[in-house]
């Protein structure tokens, strides 16, 4: 999917053209890539557990890309 988005994003008059106008342009936004500080306010949350959960599985994932990839 990302690598459609990529190369429609490139085309001119492209049919996802709106679609791709409004996805956001970082991913500061996203909960996984929460500083320190932002996270504390999530203390006694569950999301807060949710969120060191899927980035431990990112992070396996990541190895597991790398580790094949070798």
């Amino acid at each position: 999917m990302a690598v459609l988005l990529l190369e429609e994003r490139s085309l001119e008059g492209s049919r996802f053209k709106p679609y791709i106008d409004i996805l956001p342009k970082n991913l500061q936004c996203f909960p996984i890539n929460y500083i320190t500080e932002e996270l504390t306010q999530l203390i006694g949350s569950p999301f807060l557990f949710q969120i060191r959960e899927k980035v431990i599985d990112l992070k396996k994932d990541y190895d597991a890309i790398c580790y094949w990839s070798d």
